[in-house]
């Protein structure tokens, strides 16, 4: 429409030529593509702060890992809190940018003031590491090997969670440089293969120690939610009901409960233990007028 109407006025000499009403038009389209510029100028700066902090978010979830996704290396604490510390920031400029509302600047507080607990489940990650290589007698040399095998099985545990292709791409990039390394290690070499079956057994055991989050109970914790908005609401005695035939009766595919995947061994059966302690109450006797009429009708 634009460019029909300057095609226009190039064929007239001068603008008067037009009526009254498409000169009235020709303004009115001028006005609009001047607020189309400036639209589409806020367009994308608000494109741009949204792929800023998109990339922020994302930043949060690739750094806050005890092993690098990219090179399969031991992060320090440090390193990753700074790292985090600067995603928050990004975000809370953007925040303060655009003016949100308080619900959403409550949900970044919440966020960013589990910084603190992140950063000492990662030290206690590292300390529970360095205690099982001190308890399995390894020196110096072969507790770095242990290490990097303990990277090799987190990194095959988050290949098993990544969802995005490519995330998953990289990862199996980095995963088959590591076991590459691993196979061509002279001291790797050395090791007898059963003791090395151990060794991965118990390094894949210290990768399951570190938790990005409570993902032990998410899967619970939405039934639960599900039950709550079913039923209205859960009094205490039906949620400790539930939990147990969470942790004792209900079974995976190879036939595990949750009792028996957290102790290692499988508990007694729920069903019998409830047939020892509950007591089936009595049948109810009936009244004696009741069984009167009864006895008078079958009589008659």
């Amino acid at each position: 429409m634009l460019t029909k109407f300057g095609d226009h006025l190039k064929l007239v000499e001068n603008v008067q030529e037009l009526s009254k009403r498409g000169i009235s038009a020709g303004k009115r389209i001028i006005e609009i593509e001047k607020e189309e510029r400036v639209n589409q100028k806020t367009i994308e700066v608000a494109e741009n702060r949204y792929k800023t902090a998109q990339e922020a978010r994302r930043g949060i979830t690739h750094d806050y890992h005890p092993f690098s996704l990219d090179t399969g290396e031991k992060q320090k604490p440090e390193a990753v809190k700074a790292k985090l510390e600067k995603s928050y920031a990004t975000l809370e400029a953007i925040a303060k940018e655009v003016d949100c509302t308080e619900k959403q600047k409550q949900k970044l507080e919440k966020s960013k003031g589990a910084l603190g607990s992140m950063i000492a489940v990662l030290v206690f990650f590292f300390s529970f590491l360095a205690l099982t290589i001190k308890s399995m007698g390894l020196d110096e040399l072969s507790g770095n090997l242990f290490e990097r095998l303990v990277s090799v099985e987190y990194l095959k545990l988050c290949l098993q969670r990544a969802k995005k292709k490519k995330q998953k791409d990289k990862i199996k990039a980095t995963l088959c440089r590591l076991e590459e390394e691993l196979a061509n290690d002279s001291l790797w070499k050395l090791i007898a293969n059963a003791v090395q079956k151990v060794w991965r057994s118990k390094a894949l055991e210290c990768a399951h120690v570190f938790q990005r989050s409570s993902s032990c109970v998410e899967g619970r914790n939405g039934q639960l939610s599900l039950k709550f908005h079913a039923f209205r609401r859960l009094n205490g005695q039906t949620l400790q009901v539930l939990t147990v035939l969470h942790n004792f009766f209900i079974r995976r595919m190879d036939g595990t409960t949750a009792a028996e995947r957290f102790f290692e061994q499988k508990p007694r059966d729920l069903f019998m233990w409830l047939l020892d302690k509950v007591e089936l109450p009595r049948p109810r006797k009936k009244h004696k007028r009741l069984a009167k009429k009864v006895q008078e009708k079958l009589v008659a």
